[in-house]
């Protein structure tokens, strides 16, 4: 039931990409949060085909995705270390005009990830894939809008 909930909770998200993100000429981005989660919705909201990234890898390097946590004017960068694998063709998929893509982040992880304590911050969300011009990905660089965030523990 959780997970069923989880899924209708990321279709309302989906729906209101396009008014609640940034766009870039092809894609646009949101991020939201539901209680523990973060959810990235990633949309293609032009007429042609794009093709993006589907695994939202948290890698600078390797990686599509990263956030932004600021409070006041202080960034929160992302401290952890990982061991990603490089991508292949199998990591992409081609996003039909209209088609979503999303994924799901434990706020836990994120908050462990950007050493964050207790107090209010701003998360957005970076898509940008340092990896794209090798397989004729998305080589732009797209933000979502930031959204309030809140840790009391």
């Amino acid at each position: 039931m959780k997970y069923f909930q989880k899924q209708i909770i990321a279709f309302v998200i989906a729906m209101a990409v396009p008014v609640l993100s940034q766009a870039s000429d092809e894609l646009s981005l949101k991020v939201s949060r539901d209680k523990g989660d973060i959810y990235v919705i990633v949309a293609n909201t032009q007429d042609n085909a794009v093709k993006v990234r589907k695994d939202f890898l948290l890698d600078r390097i390797f990686g599509s995705l990263t956030f932004d946590i600021r409070n006041h004017a202080k960034v929160f960068p992302d401290a952890s270390h990982i061991n990603p694998e490089v991508p292949t063709e199998s990591t992409y998929i081609i996003l039909t005009p209209g088609q979503i893509i999303g994924h799901m982040f434990n706020l836990q992880i994120i908050k462990n990830a950007h050493m964050l304590t207790k107090g209010c911050y701003t998360i957005s969300a970076i898509y940008h894939d340092g990896m794209a011009k090798d397989f004729a990905g998305f080589e732009g660089e797209v933000r979502s809008k930031p959204i309030s965030l809140c840790i009391d523990k």
